[in-house]
């Protein structure tokens, strides 16, 4: 059995060996047992519920909280050559109505559900006909109140039960403390707990906290000397865009990300990062899930995230070669009142929830008690403008109704346009004969988009009135014709955040925010806040804190970070006095030594350390270093 296993791990991922854990996970799940699977980023996660997937007969069902993490999977499982479908708030409900029949009665192999859709009388009736192999919960995390990003729609998963009780479930998450896991395993129901767990620590990786006023100057400075593969997190977009300038302007090879910028262009940047056109990218928290480049030598923090769980999901992102690598966290006293001070804005006033609920209903102009189970666009800026409310704290009081299960707020910024053709395909010929243009179209369609009569297939607009030479404007127009006809469903692409009410909207005496729950939440958040100042300033080893956060014991010190080596960018003093003397000896024949040949002399060595070794040097007066940043004699 272990044999076929790697056959298709090789066939459908280009594998040949599984990555720690994975294999006793999957074989877990063959013997159908209940398993919570704790796995750092980058650990492979998805193989371990996809790869049992196709060798069980039936489909399953995969819960994902993001609906741009769940479009990326089918889309790579589709081009694997897998069938997978997705259900989730953004969809028209004959999309949802098709999706479930082929969930039914088609080959499908994964069906991938945002939590919300669980309860519906729509999807409860089919899940009962389907032949379920197992559930896989992503980002598992969610199912707990003490988990940093609680959904109540999680709560639901466990009733899928009632249904099928012989259900067995795969619960999936990188970020867990010891309370979430045993909460995880309770709010599932687990028939007996059951956890896998690979150890967090990774001691390839180097965390380091930088305390600097001057952050700007260190990232030009490091980027400059550093050729390596990295990524720059910032906590807001416009950070991204000024870093990039900055950068820019010094000739630096780096490129911004947020999910603000187009489909195209968000794809053209990770294309180009990811083939190294790109070395560095400058990104907020959008940019990372479901990206798996082995060769990223560090993750710069040039803002501090907002709570532990937050920075080790991104600072995972370094050094999956196992090769060194580094996670570099500035900061400095501004940061820590900002933090401070979004934590207040984080969690406004229930009177001022209460004004963004009802302002929320106006503004979309949805009565009292409708709007169930709709999804409207929502621009949140001008929706902030509009009701003049201040715009950080209008999105704090938009996550609080969506945890108390009101509404949901969904933060992709694009799907594509989707398209499936509803009538037989002898129906279409009357549609042919009788228009030019719409031949042009129904055959390019039926050529280049094979499924369109099984399943919504996704569509460039663009691509195809090129590709059979007529205007954009034409084909939609001749697309909304045939939809008129009932003879495709044709959805438009859609921008930009939307909001999706699970319940109507609510009248005043009907509204409330329970007082217990909000202040247990503002607690909860305050001990994160409390742990991540903790992590700036701790003089314990910073793996050693970050693992005993997560609950795991050990006893052993990096030897590397800040608090044991008291100058995490200085090397050992005799990897120092190395450096020294290839520098003096290579002085000898040369005017000056440029620093990139003595970074590649020391490559195995984090490129931060030998830079600031050779500062050290040269303010000792070994040795000068110009502005152009070379080695020259005293």
């Amino acid at each position: 059995m272990d044999q076929n296993l790697q056959n298709i791990l090789n066939q459908y991922w280009g594998h040949t060996t599984f990555r720690p854990k994975q294999l006793e996970i999957i074989q877990a799940v063959l013997k159908k047992q209940d398993t919570l699977a704790l796995l750092p980023t980058g650990g492979g996660k998805s193989i371990c519920f996809q790869l049992p997937a196709l060798v069980q007969d039936g489909i399953c069902i995969v819960i994902s909280p993001l609906i741009a993490l769940m479009y990326d999977q089918v889309k790579n499982l589709k081009k694997r050559g897998i069938k997978a479908l997705m259900l989730h708030s953004g969809m028209s409900t004959r999309e949802i109505d098709i999706t479930l029949d082929n969930a039914v009665y088609g080959d499908f192999k994964f069906l991938y559900v945002a939590p919300e859709r669980l309860k519906t009388t729509l999807f409860i009736e089919r899940f009962k006909k389907m032949n379920v192999s197992f559930v896989a919960v992503d980002e598992a995390h969610c199912i707990s109140q003490w988990g940093y990003d609680f959904r109540p729609a999680y709560l639901e998963i466990a009733t899928l039960r009632t249904w099928k009780p012989k259900l067995h479930f795969l619960a999936l998450t990188a970020t867990a403390t010891t309370k979430v896991v045993e909460d995880i395993q309770t709010q599932l129901q687990f028939k007996q707990p059951h956890l896998i767990k690979n150890s967090f620590k990774r001691a390839n990786l180097t965390y380091i906290r930088y305390e600097t006023e001057n952050k700007l100057d260190f990232i030009i400075r490091f980027c400059k000397n550093n050729t390596a593969t990295g990524i720059i997190y910032c906590n807001t977009r416009r950070d991204t865009k000024t870093l990039y300038q900055h950068l820019n302007n010094q000739g630096i090879n780096a490129g911004y990300y947020h999910a603000g910028l187009s489909k195209e262009e968000r794809e053209q940047k990770q294309n180009d990062w990811m083939s190294g056109k790109l070395k560095i990218i400058i990104s907020t928290n959008a940019f990372g899930m479901g990206i798996d480049k082995a060769d990223v030598r560090y993750v710069l923090h040039y803002g501090v995230p907002f709570t532990i769980e937050s920075y080790f999901q991104e600072v995972g992102r370094a050094g999956r070669d196992l090769k060194p690598a580094q996670g570099i966290l500035l900061f400095n006293q501004k940061d820590i009142l900002e933090l401070k001070s979004n934590l207040a804005l984080k969690y406004p006033e229930i009177s001022f929830i209460r004004e963004v609920y009802f302002s929320l209903g106006n503004h979309l102009q949805i009565a009292i008690g409708a709007g169930e189970k709709e999804t409207y666009p929502l621009n949140l800026a001008d929706f902030s403008n509009k009701y003049n409310l201040n715009l950080y704290s209008t999105y704090a009081a938009l996550k609080i109704l969506e945890s108390v299960e009101l509404i949901q707020l969904n933060e992709f910024s694009f799907l594509p346009s989707r398209l499936k053709i509803l009538v037989q395909k002898i129906d279409l010929y009357q549609y042919q004969v009788k228009d030019k243009v719409l031949n042009l179209i129904i055959q390019f369609l039926l050529r280049s988009h094979i499924g369109l009569f099984d399943d919504y297939l996704t569509i460039n607009e663009t691509v195809i009135a090129k590709k059979i030479s007529i205007s954009t404007k034409t084909l939609i127009e001749k697309l909304h014709f045939l939809m008129q006809q009932q003879v495709i469903d044709y959805i438009h692409s859609s921008k930009g955040q939307q909001v999706f009410y699970i319940k109507e909207r609510l009248a005043d005496q009907n509204f409330s925010i329970p007082s217990k729950f909000y202040h247990q939440k503002k607690e909860e958040a305050q001990d994160k806040l409390d742990a991540i100042l903790g992590f700036l300033k701790t003089k314990q080893c910073t793996q050693v804190y970050l693992l005993e956060y997560f609950g795991e014991e050990i006893t052993e010190n990096c030897n590397q970070c800040n608090s044991c080596t008291k100058n995490p960018f200085l090397v050992s003093s005799t990897v120092k006095e190395e450096i020294l003397a290839f520098c003096l000896e290579e002085l000898k024949d040369k005017q000056a030594v440029e620093i990139d040949s003595i970074l590649q002399k020391y490559k195995d060595i984090n490129t931060a350390s030998v830079l600031n070794t050779l500062r050290w040097l040269s303010e000792f007066k070994h040795f000068e270093i110009d502005l152009e940043g070379r080695v020259l004699s005293k």
